[in-house]
């Protein structure tokens, strides 16, 4: 009997050290080895993201010399030449359109985007438009008879370089001595944003 309890506790001393060994040593070391499986896959998630995400880029910009080596696209741009001129470019285009077709250009300014830069004792403002802009907006104020702005509008839709137009308001402007009176030869206002994209 005597025997029996003495390997029933020496049984028992055994499955307790291994268990110690199993908790001190062997799970640490396993869960060591599964943080850094974990670890390799997220770094290997990242990696093919990363080549995908480069292979997407180098595909675009290949895609973007083919559009500036295809003469019938790269019409639709203004020339790549223009640079910082393209803005002056616009409006000398908006300019000559507007007087083709019959209207009067009351004002053509440039329309740039104004980034906000934090000091310690203000904000400043600055209207630089960013070096890798791609596009150019002016901003145009015009008034006619309907049939001119009609004109000017239909000119713009058929230019190329490609003139897009957003935010249009047209009206008819009324003074105190004279009503609003709806026809073709009245003089209304047209306020617009054109922009054009360099290649």
């Amino acid at each position: 009997m005597a025997n029996f309890v003495k390997k029933l506790s020496a049984i028992g001393i055994l499955m307790l050290l291994l268990l110690m060994v199993w908790v001190l040593l062997i799970k640490p070391y396993l869960s060591q080895w599964d943080s850094k499986i974990r670890s390799a896959e997220r770094m290997q998630n990242k990696q093919a993201a990363l080549i995908a995400l480069i292979q997407d880029k180098e595909l675009l910009q290949q895609q973007f010399r083919k559009i500036s080596n295809n003469p019938g696209l790269s019409e639709v741009f203004l020339d790549k030449k223009s640079g910082a001129l393209a803005d002056v470019k616009l409006q000398r285009i908006i300019k000559q359109l507007v007087q083709k077709s019959g209207a009067q250009l009351i004002q053509s300014q440039l329309k740039t985007a104004k980034t906000k830069l934090k000091t310690k004792t203000r904000l400043k403002k600055t209207s630089r438009k960013p070096a890798d802009d791609k596009s150019v907006t002016v901003k145009v104020l015009l008034q006619g008879d309907i049939r001119s702005i009609y004109s000017m509008l239909q000119q713009l839709e058929n230019y190329r370089p490609l003139i897009v137009l957003s935010d249009m308001q047209i009206s008819l402007p009324q003074s105190r001595y004279q009503p609003k009176k709806l026809s073709n030869t009245a003089y209304y206002r047209a306020m617009f944003n054109a922009t054009a994209f360099i290649l």
